[in-house]
């Protein structure tokens, strides 16, 4: 489950979302915060090859996070087949 690992996962995070002022709060907790934005990486990968989007980089440094994150378990906001 995503529990374990959330403290190296929440610092890189924050770092991130320090820049963007996304706060969490009660009633989105960092936890899920993670979740969201690991499916919007998701889709910025996946949705050019469907022609929902056009493709975007994404820095090799960004991609490693992401392959990290899914295997903490940060899974809850992946796109479906």
């Amino acid at each position: 489950m995503a529990g374990r690992g959330i403290p190296v996962a929440k610092k890189r995070m924050c770092m991130v979302l320090d820049k963007h002022v996304i706060d969490p709060t009660e009633k989105i907790p960092m936890e899920l915060i993670i979740h969201i934005i690991v499916g919007d990486l998701q889709r910025l990968k996946e949705y050019p090859e469907k022609g929902f989007q056009i493709r975007q980089e994404i820095p090799g440094g960004v991609w490693n996070v992401y392959l990290e994150l899914l295997e903490k378990g940060f899974t809850h906001h992946l796109a479906r087949e």
